[in-house]
């Protein structure tokens, strides 16, 4: 999911799954790591195979847009054109939803395209970190998929829809899931209430005494009857009826269908511990293969700076987080990134 949502390379296995939102955005640092190093393969490669100066400043300028299919431009695009128009609060995020591109969607475009050239030409001039080039994309993703599972989503955002934990996911997925037959059959318990009244103690005693003394019908005798035979008999019924109720249970029962509970929505928890998890170990890699450590931090700085203001200014102008304001963030992260390159 991660890797056909957010790259645009090809997948080998596509499946979309709504309840697993939460650890698509997880995977972000992955989908990360593998721009990175495409980006800083391509680089290097173009280098060593001799090109000239300005096909690779392109290259290394286009390539981190293309790569993930312009989604994170395209959202760039539309907040930079919500918040820049200074209407009210429902006014700016109805054109953030606009498919029409707006005037300050285009000017924020050709300033953002302008600054990117700009720093990468001089950073390409002196030189450029592989480690740095690959901690510019995963770092900035990761920041913004750690907005968007911790901050509150707009009402028009996909991921509005994301369980909040796991109890609410369990309580809801067990509230919308249908309703278990019963094991016991209307027609099995019936027959068991049956059973049940004439093996109560009470009824057998009554009936007992009453079968015990019956009256001579000519001389008011009293005639005994056994009642071992009552017993017997007695038993013998409530035997039948029982293994009765139980043919019915066993028969109902097998043609009931098994109803299979839905699997649990993954939570924003599972999300962010994946997320982590991935990022330490990322990061604790780029430190131990960086050339120079004190340069890979300073890039990680501003990326995770230009990142994380970025997207606090689009929440803050639009009221909420969203998709567009996460690919918002990642350009800014991008563009702060390569202009820390100019200082190592």
């Amino acid at each position: 999911m991660a890797w056909g949502n957010f790259c645009s390379l090809p997948c080998p296995l596509k499946r979309w799954d709504n309840r697993a939102k939460s650890l698509m955005l997880g995977f972000l640092p992955s989908v990360g790591l593998i721009i990175g190093l495409l980006w800083a393969v391509i680089y290097f490669a173009l280098v060593y195979l001799g090109f000239p100066y300005l096909p690779i400043v392109f290259m290394v300028t286009f390539l981190p847009f293309a790569l993930c299919g312009f989604i994170h431009l395209d959202g760039f695009m539309d907040c930079s054109d919500a918040i820049m128009s200074r209407r009210p609060l429902e006014e700016r995020q109805r054109i953030l939803k606009d498919s029409h591109t707006g005037a300050f969607a285009v000017v924020s475009l050709i300033f953002l395209l302008l600054a990117y050239y700009s720093c990468v030409s001089t950073a390409v001039g002196v030189g450029i970190d592989f480690v740095n080039m690959v901690m510019i994309v995963v770092l900035s993703r990761s920041v913004s998929g750690i907005h968007v599972l911790l901050c509150k989503p707009m009402k028009q955002s996909q991921y509005a829809q994301m369980s909040e934990d796991t109890d609410s996911s369990a309580t809801a997925e067990t509230a919308a899931a249908p309703e278990a037959p019963s094991e016991q059959p209307q027609e099995a318990a019936a027959v068991a209430e049956v059973v049940e009244e004439l093996m109560d103690e009470t009824v057998l005693a009554e009936f007992a005494e009453a079968s015990y003394s019956q009256k001579d019908s000519d001389n008011d005798a009293v005639r005994p009857v056994p009642s071992s035979d009552v017993a017997e008999k007695l038993e013998a019924v409530s035997e039948e009826l029982k293994d009765v109720t139980r043919e019915i249970a066993e028969k109902e029962s097998e043609q009931t269908p098994k109803v299979k509970a839905p699997d649990a929505p993954a939570t924003k928890k599972q999300g962010l511990i994946l997320l982590f998890v991935q990022l330490a170990i990322y990061f604790t890699l780029a430190l131990l293969c960086s050339h120079y450590i004190p340069a890979t931090l300073l890039v990680s700085a501003f990326v995770i700076a230009g990142t994380a203001l970025a997207i606090l200014h689009g929440r803050r102008q639009l009221g909420g987080m969203s998709g567009d304001i996460a690919g918002y963030g990642i350009v800014w992260g991008e563009l702060m990134g390569v202009i820390g390159l100019l200082f190592c």
